[in-house]
C-alpha cells in the first residue's frame, strides 16, 4: 500500500466531493492542448488532481467536478464523455468500464 502523505486526498475522497467526471482522451489535452484544456478545468472549478484511467486501449484524462453541467461542458468543448465517479469503483479502478444505461420503452 502507498504511503499517504499530508494534505494530499485520496482518490475516494476526491471520487465523494467531485463526483461528475468529464473524460477527455489524452491526445486532446495534452501535449500541445495542455495549456487551453487545462486552464479552462481550473477557471470552472475542476478538483485539486486528476486520475488517468484507460478503456480499449486508449488513454484518458479524468477531471473531477462538483456539478454535471460542468463536467457536461468540460466534455463538450474537448472531445470527450461524462461518467459518474462511481462507475470507477472496485478491483481495476484505473480501468473506465462503461455501465449501460437502461431506457424505458413505452
Amino acid at each position: 500500500m502507498p504511503t499517504r502523505h499530508k494534505g494530499v486526498h485520496s482518490d475516494a475522497y476526491l471520487d465523494h466531493f467531485w463526483p461528475h467526471h468529464a473524460v477527455i482522451p489524452w491526445e486532446n489535452c495534452c501535449g500541445r492542448h495542455y495549456d487551453p484544456a487545462h486552464s479552462r478545468a481550473q477557471e470552472m472549478g475542476e478538483a485539486v488532481r486528476h486520475a488517468h484511467i484507460t478503456r480499449d486501449g486508449r488513454d484518458y484524462v479524468v477531471f473531477r467536478f462538483k456539478e454535471p453541467f460542468q463536467a457536461e461542458r468540460m466534455a463538450q468543448e474537448f472531445g470527450g464523455e461524462t461518467y459518474y465517479g462511481g462507475d470507477r469503483k472496485g478491483p481495476g479502478w484505473d480501468k473506465w468500464r462503461k455501465r449501460l444505461r437502461r431506457t424505458q420503452l413505452s
